[in-house]
């Protein structure tokens, strides 16, 4: 094992002058070495994804205005290759998206932006989204809000991405004729009293009980089995869960292989979490509708839902 060190050397001298001695220490810097490597990584890692995600941001609005109609005619056989491209676009945008937040997290570029929301619209909104695919899919999708529940601060932009990802992996791996169900449960009313929480419950293919210690590791992709078809980098789920500590409260899972798999959110209650009261926000900027198609584009989505329902 390699142990860096910061060696400092020093004469000792007599009151005339004279050298008597010398004094060398020695100092570990392995881990402060370690810091600055991870932060060289992450500036490069940084400068590649924008590179990248320039052309590929500057290529989808041409493709858009393609399936819309906007320079003119387009047989439905160009149709349905305009959108693969443009799906395939937004799947590489979406991982390069994934690889710019990793870089963020724990650094000053990636505060939390809290603001006070109404969880019960917030998520119902997200689920609506899905309404399309549920239709698709033939999968029941319900949401089943708890009423009593209160509002919550949270950054709504982190916990959009969560929720996406989440109700996203339920429909890659629920077949034809299953349900997903979202609830939302007030604290009051169970064990953890502290916090509001946000369940995914799916009748999917579940996930190996061997598998389930290591479901939120980086780039760590569950299963050889090949009917979980359509698994992605491995970063949704890690990226996810640091999403979700960031704002102080917890993700969990549950599962049973081949009978479906449960996905828990925990948000604190109140608003005692935040230390820095200058991060509470009284208005948020609606995300672009885009964002959220390339959050979906691992589902083949590519039609913008209403505006109205992400108001």
């Amino acid at each position: 094992k390699l142990i860096s060190f910061e060696l400092n050397a020093a004469l000792l001298r007599s009151r005339e002058g004279d050298v008597i001695g010398r004094v060398i220490s020695a100092r570990d810097i392995s881990e402060r070495k370690k810091i600055q490597e991870m932060e060289m990584k992450n500036a490069f890692i940084a400068n590649i994804s924008h590179e990248f995600r320039t052309p590929l941001t500057l290529s989808i609005g041409p493709l858009e205005g393609l399936l819309r109609g906007e320079y003119g005619y387009i047989g439905t056989g160009a149709k349905d290759q305009i959108g693969l491209a443009l799906r395939n676009n937004r799947r590489q945008l979406k991982l390069i998206n994934q690889l710019l937040e990793f870089t963020r997290l724990g650094s000053k570029s990636d505060e939390v932006s809290y603001y006070k929301k109404d969880i019960n619209l917030f998520v119902s909104a997200l689920v609506d989204s899905f309404a399309f695919l549920a239709i698709k899919k033939d999968i029941n999708l319900a949401f089943i809000p708890d009423e009593a529940i209160e509002a919550a601060y949270i950054d709504p932009g982190k916990l959009e991405r969560v929720l996406l990802n989440i109700i996203g992996n339920a429909f890659k791996f629920t077949p034809r004729g299953g349900s997903i169900t979202i609830t939302t449960k007030n604290g009051k009313e169970n064990v953890e009293e502290n916090f509001i929480k946000i369940s995914v419950q799916d009748t999917g293919i579940g996930i190996k009980e061997e598998d389930l210690p290591h479901i939120f590791e980086r780039f760590q992709q569950i299963g050889s089995n090949p009917s979980r078809r359509g698994e992605g980098s491995g970063i949704g789920l890690s990226l996810a869960k640091e999403l979700i500590e960031l704002q102080k409260g917890k993700i969990e899972t549950e599962s049973t292989y081949g009978g479906g798999s449960t996905f828990t959110i925990y948000l604190p209650r109140g608003k005692d979490h935040i230390r820095d009261q200058d991060q509470i926000n009284c208005e948020r900027d609606e995300i672009m509708l885009s964002e959220k198609e390339i959050e979906l584009s691992d589902l083949g989505y590519h039609q913008c839902p209403p505006l109205s329902a992400w108001q």
